[in-house]
């Protein structure tokens, strides 16, 4: 059947997330590899105003904007590493489950935990609603024991855990951003702000020459939204269990990346 989004191609955080959902219960029937399309980066305003995006003989349609499913690929490739097939991915595992939203309709909340080598712990926290206009907000915690590491074994004292997020949700989604201004501008071809997809999709003619003007910044957040940086969620620990909690909206994604840190 048809997400409830009017976006022909959901490039939001909404279309991320769903994605990311259908991964999780593709995986609860035995599959092990998916095929991903692609629009992971979103050319519009770079083939219409390759100038303004960074253009070059060397890069001649400019640069892209990174969509949801750009983040959802760096995330899988931050977690696997850029070769699977030689990477040390130790063990894997994933967590799902459905309940009923603010909106009546059906969320996903799951996550995918890979181990890696024996230097870093992901979890990739999904929460996904069946409705594109839903951000209810949704209160997460993650409790890393031994028994998370491959063997159960810890490969580093816990309490000395250094953690790392990147986040995606209609705030850090560029292609969110992209649709809001183009609605506060009037300068949409829709006024639904929860109908993402992209940028040919979204702006009028005049709203791309007007987009080009900021293509820096757009370029700036994709990056941005990719970029780890240091965890800003609730942090508690004994020498057994650590404790990971913060908070998300529907539809987004978390990617918690751990490490040893310094020994206290």
């Amino acid at each position: 059947g048809q997400w409830r989004d009017k976006a022909p191609w959901a490039s939001g955080a909404f279309g991320g997330a769903w994605s990311a959902a259908a991964w999780l219960w593709s995986r609860q029937v035995g599959v092990v590899k998916a095929f991903h399309w692609g629009y992971a980066l979103d050319y519009g305003i770079a083939r219409n105003h390759r100038n303004a995006s960074g253009g070059n003989p060397g890069h001649k349609t400019g640069y892209p904007i990174i969509t949801s499913w750009g983040y959802l690929l760096a995330a899988a490739l931050r977690m696997t590493g850029p070769s699977p097939q030689s990477d040390q991915v130790a063990e894997t595992a994933e967590f799902v489950a459905e309940s009923i939203g603010a909106t009546g309709v059906a969320q996903t909340v799951g996550a995918f935990r890979v181990a890696r080598g024996s230097q870093q712990l992901h979890y990739l926290l999904v929460f996904s609603s069946a409705d594109y206009t839903d951000h209810s907000s949704l209160q997460w915690q993650v409790t890393v024991t031994a028994a998370d590491f491959p063997q159960g074994s810890a490969w580093w004292p816990l309490p000395t855990t250094q953690v790392t997020q990147t986040v995606l949700d209609a705030e850090t989604c560029v292609s969110n951003r992209v649709k809001s201004d183009l609605v506060a501008a009037g300068l949409a071809r829709d006024a639904d702000v929860n109908a993402v997809g992209q940028v040919n999709t979204m702006a009028t003619p005049a709203g791309l020459t007007w987009l080009s003007k900021n293509a820096s910044a757009y370029i700036d957040l994709g990056v941005a939204s990719v970029t780890a940086v240091p965890f800003d969620g609730a942090r508690t620990s004994t020498a057994t269990t650590l404790v990971l909690s913060g908070e998300a909206e529907a539809s987004s994604m978390v990617l918690l990346t751990l490490t040893q840190g310094p020994a206290e």
